[in-house]
């Protein structure tokens, strides 16, 4: 039986996804940036969960951002156009790491791909730190409110 969430579990979500993008952002030069994608993947994931978990529902175990994108929608959330690039991450995070097995060139990763992967986590924690706090002031409120 999976328990309630509470709005500090929205914020545990949150602080975790602001920890994995500070370890994406760690670039260096001449090394594959692959394991820095695949922080700025757990990066956009948790703050989507953190959202989901801020509209008081219960997020599947999955690490597929198409699929937290979509739950955030069914809990009602309007996800902005900006946010469909994070989708791309999931091939860096979760399963999706599984893809490169057998095939090391596959797991190389341009810097320009590191610079969307970067860009796109960037914008879904900044939409998702956005959404957790309206969310839970709402909560807070006394009376309500049709603010979404």
């Amino acid at each position: 039986m999976t328990r309630q969430r509470t709005p500090e579990d929205a914020r545990f979500w949150l602080r975790e996804a602001d920890e994995r993008l500070t370890h994406a952002g760690r670039y260096v030069a001449d090394e594959n940036p692959k394991i820095l994608c695949e922080q700025a993947a757990y990066a956009a994931e948790f703050a989507i969960k953190g959202v989901i978990v801020a509209r008081g529902v219960n997020f599947r175990f999955t690490h597929d951002i198409r699929a937290l994108l979509e739950e955030a929608r069914e809990a009602g959330e309007r996800i902005p156009p900006e946010l469909e690039r994070a989708k791309q991450l999931t091939a860096y995070g979760g399963a999706g790491r599984y893809e490169f097995d057998g095939d090391p060139d596959a797991a190389r990763v341009s810097k320009n791909d590191y610079d969307d992967a970067l860009d796109a986590a960037t914008a879904t924690v900044r939409w998702a730190h956005e959404r957790v706090e309206r969310l839970l002031r709402k909560r807070d409120r006394p009376t309500g409110g049709a603010e979404g």
